[in-house]
């Protein structure tokens, strides 16, 4: 509030962040699956997100995730969903369901346990 000076270099940074992100994606998209045919983009999850929803509040609700790739078929992609503040303890259950370990929790179990539902294909 009141910092517009630095409100704008807080946007320019998110958005170089988010050009190597997209950057990343590309390349990931244009390298072939020398395994599994596709891209590396077909069988990888490459996650971003920030640590707060509201940076100029300091919330650490609402916070976005977007996540890239298909993780060899354990994602359906081109979608946007909508978890309703649902812990991110059970995102990283997702992906490491995604990857093959079978777990309900990671982390603080307090926050939350098993995977988000409809998140996995």
């Amino acid at each position: 509030g009141g910092n517009a000076a630095g409100v704008k270099s807080f946007v320019e940074c998110q958005r170089w962040y988010l050009a190597q992100f997209a950057h990343l994606l590309d390349r990931l998209a244009q390298t072939p699956d020398p395994q599994r045919g596709g891209s590396l983009l077909d069988s990888s999850v490459v996650v971003a997100c920030t640590e707060l929803g509201d940076p100029q509040l300091h919330s650490c609700t609402d916070v976005p995730f977007v996540l890239a790739g298909g993780g060899n078929g354990a994602f359906r992609t081109g979608r946007y969903l909508d978890f309703h503040c649902a812990p991110h303890q059970q995102l990283l259950v997702s992906l490491c369901r995604a990857m093959g370990v079978m777990t309900d929790s990671f982390g603080r179990t307090d926050y939350g346990t098993g995977a988000l539902p409809g998140l996995l294909a």
